[in-house]
């Protein structure tokens, strides 16, 4: 600022207002717009650019932000070649190590996955990650384990409220759950 305006009180509040603009409102947008550069810190806008260029539909009302951005950097790591390691590297990162088992016929070219899936959306994002990545020539299955009780009984606090509430098996199974 030139030294003619350093004693001009007009200037001054014109210099302060525009600061105060700036930090308040410029710089978070511009560090929004750096993070949505990285797939791990994305904000909402990043995660719909991100859908958009990998031409994922996604339904907003049922999927949390964090599926969805885990949804985006399963899409952005799966890269060629495909091999056995790198499906057994996706299954421990998408299902968690141990909770998930194999069986692979190479004389009949099938694949079978066994595993208790955390969720219908899990499930989806597996459906589809296999059919993108599997050879056409090889026919592959995934079958979901059952539920143990105790499984079932230490998700479910309250059972008067679930037998209240008149939902199916089917209707209470079909969301995001846990054997933990």
């Amino acid at each position: 600022m030139p030294n003619f305006y350093k004693n001009n009180v007009e200037m001054n509040n014109i210099i302060y207002s525009e600061e105060d603009e700036l930090e308040n409102k410029l710089k978070p947008s511009i560090d929004n717009s750096f993070n949505d550069t990285f797939p791990i810190k994305l904000t909402i806008t990043g995660i719909r650019k991100y859908e958009k260029i990998l031409n994922i539909l996604s339904d907003e009302s049922s999927e949390s932000l964090e599926f969805r951005k885990e949804r985006i950097l399963g899409r952005l790591i799966s890269s060629i070649p495909f091999t056995e390691r790198y499906l057994i590297n996706y299954l421990n990162t998408l299902l968690g190590e141990g909770n998930w088992s194999y069986t692979m016929n190479y004389n009949n070219y099938t694949l079978n996955i066994q595993s208790l899936i955390p969720g219908k959306l899990w499930y989806n994002e597996l459906i589809n990650f296999l059919s993108n990545i599997i050879p056409v020539n090889i026919v592959w299955t995934v079958t979901i384990y059952s539920a143990t009780w105790n499984a079932v009984n230490n998700h479910f606090n309250n059972w008067n409220e679930i037998y209240n509430s008149n939902m199916t098996w089917q209707e209470l199974m079909d969301g995001e759950w846990s054997i933990e």
